[in-house]
């Protein structure tokens, strides 16, 4: 069986600077929302057949420009990724992170709540089998 930790791990350590330097030229004629390009055209463009290994090396490059300056970001329907270049697209990609900042917290907090119940003896009731009539 794979291990994904050790899969994950594998495409890290595939990350060069040389694929984060290829991956910069291919975004930089995709300044603003306008211009975006889908992962699939962007994994074509550097000679890659897309797979869920190319869409997750990309992802995690995307993650590297970010940090040395170049920001990349997805459209709102997830269908392309861009480099914002206008304030509106800056505050959308702030606003879509706060919002997933604060579900991600909500989680949390029901996590550690669970958690505490769990640790209390607070074993939680097995759901009553519904039965309705006209489901099947």
């Amino acid at each position: 069986m794979t291990n994904p930790a050790r899969v994950y791990a594998e495409i890290r350590r595939s990350i060069t600077d040389e694929f984060i330097y290829r991956v910069s030229g291919v975004m930089l004629p995709h300044a603003g929302e306008d211009k975006a390009i889908s992962k699939e055209a962007i994994a074509a463009e550097l000679g890659y057949e897309y797979s869920s290994s190319i869409k997750r090396r990309l992802e995690i490059a995307f993650e590297k420009l970010c940090e040395l300056g170049f920001p990349v970001m997805a459209t709102s329907t997830r269908t392309g990724y861009f480099m914002p270049v206008t304030d509106a697209e800056f505050l959308s990609w702030e606003a879509e992170h706060d919002a997933r900042l604060k579900s991600e917290e909500r989680k949390l907090m029901l996590i550690r709540t669970l958690r505490l119940r769990y640790l209390a003896g607070d074993q939680p009731a097995r759901p009553e089998p519904v039965t309705q009539r006209g489901l099947w």
